[in-house]
Parts: structure tokens; sequence; C-alpha cells
């Protein structure tokens, strides 16, 4: 490889000559790799003390890491994806008591994410939210959660929770929303199954929605879930003038 980087070999001009020597070096270091690979995967085959793949893997990737060279940045591999699966524990989720809903999303509301539901309005984002929040407190008795609601009126919510809430509390008669605000014996029996169900395990913050008051109602609270609805009617300081930056804004903020 040095004879090829002098200013002839031969009569090759120089920049063939700097093309064949690295060329000769790439296919030194991957003999390298090889020969290592080889060495390491014997030693490990049969041996007791290699007890997880995890082991197996950062063997093969210290010899591979040491045969190769510094300065040659190398393709990823199943090694490298296996390895980095097997490293991260498992991801914290909440479960909604939905199925079908946490079969989608990897079991469950992720802790420390975000799930957003996009649609038209008026076909039902804010009821389908609502199912998960109750199907989770009720699920995990421990559970908190923060609804903050920027256009339902406190009625208007209580509706929807009892009716939400009757379909899935235990032994409740299920109400429908325009049904349960009403006097009767049933209605009554729905708002007092879910009152004891939930009680102040869920939280409203009310508008004007900031990220401020809806991170004070989180801390105060404790709650493990954080329901907007809706994130474009949460503002920002100085905000106004460019409404996908103030986006941005709130959802980094929520976030965090």
């Amino acid at each position: 490889a040095d004879l090829c980087e002098r200013e002839y070999v031969g009569s090759r001009p120089v920049e063939n000559a700097r093309l064949a020597a690295h060329e000769v070096r790439q296919a030194h270091g991957q003999r390298q790799a090889l020969m290592a690979m080889t060495t390491g995967l014997e030693g490990i085959r049969g041996a007791r003390d290699a007890t997880s793949i995890g082991e197996v893997i950062e063997r093969l990737q210290a010899i591979r890491g040491q045969a190769e060279p510094v300065q040659r940045s190398r393709l990823l591999t199943g090694l490298d994806a296996i390895d980095a699966m097997s490293r991260d524990d498992e991801e914290p989720v909440v479960p909604t008591s939905f199925g079908w809903t946490d079969d989608a999303i990897g079991g469950g509301l992720p802790v420390g994410g975000l799930v957003a539901l996009v649609a038209p309005p008026s076909v039902g984002k804010s009821a389908l939210a609502l199912q998960w929040i109750v199907g989770a407190l009720l699920r995990d008795t421990s559970l908190r959660a923060v609804w903050a609601a920027g256009e339902m009126t406190m009625k208007g919510i209580g509706k929807r929770l009892v009716a939400v809430g009757s379909g899935l509390v235990d032994g409740c008669e299920r109400v429908r929303k325009n049904d349960a605000s009403r006097q009767t014996a049933r209605s009554g029996s729905a708002r007092a199954a879910v009152a004891a169900a939930v009680g102040d395990r869920l939280t409203f913050v009310q508008p004007p929605l900031t990220v401020a008051k809806i991170d004070a109602a989180v801390s105060e609270t404790g709650a493990q879930v954080c329901m907007v609805d809706y994130l474009q009617l949460v503002t920002v300081p100085d905000g106004g003038r460019d409404r996908v930056a103030d986006l941005d804004r709130v959802i980094g903020g929520i976030r965090n």
C-alpha cells in the first residue's frame, strides 16, 4: 500500500496509485475483521459463560471493533439491531382497557410519549379520548389523569363522563349522553357509580389554556396521563404570529 502511494507505480498516474492503495487497505482490513470474527466465534461456541445473546453480541462487537480501522465507519448489521433491542428496557405504557387501541399503540398510552387524535370536527375525538382515560382509570385505581378542557363546559364533560363511564363500570346500567343529566333512578345510579369509580382522580384544567397551567395541574396531582382538548386552544407567550411555530412550542412544552 505504501509503495502504491509513491508518485508512480510502473506507468500508473498518482490518482490511480492512491485508489489502488485505498483498495489494498480496505481488502486487508476486511480480511483482518473476518479472521478476528472467526476466532471470536470459535472461542464463544460451546462456552458455558456465554449465557445470553447480549454477551455473545458484546464480545463479537468488541472483536470486530478492534479489527476495523478507526477512521472507517462501518455499516450496521443485524447484530447491532438485536443488541439495541436487548439493551433497552420495555417502554412503560398505560393500558386503556381497550384491546383494539392498546394493540395498535404498543400496549397502551406511552409514558413520556405523545398520542395525537387527528380528524375533522365533530367525529368523536373527545369521546374516544375520554373512553381511553376512563378505561385507564378503572383499570388502575392508583392512576391519576389531567384533562385540559379548552372547549367543553364542565356540564358537557359531566354528561360525556357518565355516558362513557356507565358503559365501563362493572354492574352499572349504561345511559346515553342525553339521558345522563335526567332525574331518573337509572341516570342517578349511573352518576353515583361513575363518581365512585373515578372520583377525584380525573382533574380538569379550564380555559384559558397555557402550558404553565397544564404543567402545574400535572405536578400538583401527580398525574401520569394528560389529555389536551385541544392543542390549538393552548396559548404560548409572545405567540400569535406563526401558528405552526406556536403549536411546535406547545407540543414541546407539554412533552417536557
